[in-house]
């Protein structure tokens, strides 16, 4: 299968990650999202932008181990990113005796969720063959041929 244009609709982690694995597969993806992450010189910067379609975003998250698993071993510079911007690790097996093999696969990520958003934009707008673009708002999308969408 060669190249794809692909459109992924909806820019939260999701979305971001999807996008970002499409985009280093060698397709031309372009990214769509009501509320973009706003151009923000840093992660803070990007907190105090106003979502108002995510209102969650503000919020800390926790993602699982396996997040941390799959961007240590498939995307490190978005692993990386979001170290530098701060995020943490947590290990899980503080209170499971003696270290064992793969416990380093059980970290959950500790991070606001503007945070993930904003390094992981930065990080794509720096790949080859990805777009993040603005969508507005819409009614309805019907597939067609050609999608047609009302606003």
């Amino acid at each position: 299968m060669g190249a794809e244009r692909i459109v992924v609709v909806g820019g939260g982690v999701g979305g971001l990650c999807a996008a970002l694995a499409l985009g280093r597969a060698g397709h031309s993806v372009t990214l769509l999202e009501r509320d973009p992450v706003p151009d923000a010189a840093d992660a803070d910067e990007a907190f105090s932008a106003e979502r108002r379609g995510a209102p969650q975003v503000h919020q800390t998250h926790g993602f699982l181990a396996r997040l941390v698993v799959e961007l240590r071993d498939h995307f490190p510079d978005v692993l990386d990113a979001l170290l530098d911007a701060g995020c943490t690790t947590m290990p899980t097996t503080a209170d499971l005796g003696d270290p064992m093999p793969g416990d380093d696969d059980l970290q959950v990520l500790v991070v606001r969720r503007t945070t993930f958003e904003w390094s992981s934009v930065a990080v794509s707008s720096t790949s080859r063959g990805s777009t993040y673009g603005r969508a507005s708002a819409s009614r309805g999308c019907w597939p067609t041929r050609r999608a047609t969408c009302r606003s």
